[in-house]
């Protein structure tokens, strides 16, 4: 996909936007790193609100060599009130692994997706035992990884 750019001189030009997901509650790294190692053309924003975590995890992805991973330590739900320049509608896509209830997880996580047409932002959420049809009803995908 394609956004314009405004140079110093004040032309525009189009580029090609890098992609960006944001894995919230990534406690360990946790899908974010390894996907950062298979995606390296994508930009990962890895939040935990744990700082001890996010350090353990800083120094992986330094150890990993990863440039396309960056660390927030916060809240997710409070990413946009925060910097709602950097993260409001910012990202392709979402990562979560049994954060909280998934209801709860889209509330804290609707404002960092992308929004509109064909390029709307997703959800990838990892989630053990029983889901309610409610959720389900809504699922695009839904594989099963046992």
């Amino acid at each position: 996909e394609e956004e314009e750019e405004e140079e110093a001189d004040g032309t525009r030009r189009k580029t090609k936007r890098k992609k960006k997901a944001v894995d919230v509650g990534t406690g360990g790294g946790f899908p974010g790193l390894p996907l950062a190692v298979v995606y390296p053309h994508v930009s990962f924003t890895l939040v935990d609100s744990v700082g001890k975590k996010l350090r353990a995890v800083e120094d992986m992805a330094e150890e990993l060599g990863l440039n396309n991973v960056r660390c927030h330590n916060g809240r997710a739900e409070e990413m946009t009130e925060d910097e709602p320049r950097k993260h409001k509608g910012a990202y392709d896509l979402c990562l979560g692994r049994s954060v909280t209830a998934l209801p709860r997880f889209c509330f804290w996580i609707a404002e960092l997706l992308r929004r509109g047409g064909d390029d709307e932002g997703s959800l990838v959420y990892i989630i053990g035992g029983d889901v309610e049809t409610s959720v389900t009803s809504r699922v695009r995908c839904d594989v099963r990884i046992d």
